[in-house]
């Protein structure tokens, strides 16, 4: 039976770094959290790290007002939800040629704030122009994508809530640690536990 259980968790580690690769393809990015007041401050973060939850991202230059102006509104939203328990994750990109100019985003602001490097890939990946908004549903894909600048959208609260409430309840196969979230972390665990011929029940998904 273990020896059953340890060919399926090598099997599932494979097909979950493969998943992992492919969901997230396109609508994802590795990049440092510059925020020191984040609680991600130092970590790689993106869109495949907080699989599981939904995740918001905003586009901007530290160096411009507006940009400023919009990334604090929707922090302020961030800050509500987290403190109603709700699995949402805040991520402002900007652009390390700004770099300078970060303190507008970091001051008094508690979201991760990356800076995509030259020649900015994730900027081209995504497309994104300045105050661009995209919000993601817990599988990854892409459910609102529109540009802020002139305000943010009425509904977003409310659209917030309903993805929120499209996550199932069920506990997620493979989530090692127990977090609620299947992310980055587990798949680093389940690959561990394969390299050291190790068993762990719940990185067992088959």
């Amino acid at each position: 039976m273990y020896k059953f259980g340890e060919k399926m968790l090598k099997t599932n580690a494979i097909l979950t770094l493969l998943l992992f690769s492919s969901v997230f393809s396109q609508y994802d990015y590795s990049l440092e959290d510059l925020n020191s007041t984040s609680q991600f401050y130092g970590q790689e973060v993106g869109t495949s790290y907080f699989s599981g939850q939904v995740s918001i991202h905003y586009f901007g230059h530290y160096n411009w007002g507006l940009c400023t102006a919009r990334f604090g509104e929707l922090n302020d939203f961030f800050v509500q939800w987290l403190d109603e328990g709700l699995p949402v994750q805040l991520i402002g990109v900007g652009k390390d040629s700004h770099l300078s100019a970060l303190g507008n985003w970091v001051n008094s602001n508690d979201a991760p704030v990356c800076g995509d490097t030259s020649p900015f890939t994730t900027w081209s990946a995504w497309d994104a122009s300045q105050r661009d908004l995209f919000i993601l549903d817990y599988e990854g894909n892409v459910v609102f994508h529109e540009n802020i600048s002139s305000g943010l959208p009425s509904n977003l609260n409310s659209l917030i809530y309903e993805l929120v409430d499209a996550i199932p309840d069920d506990s997620i196969l493979g989530d090692t640690n127990n977090d609620g979230v299947l992310n980055v972390l587990d798949v680093v665990t389940i690959v561990n536990l394969v390299l050291n011929n190790n068993y762990d029940e719940s990185a067992d998904m088959s």
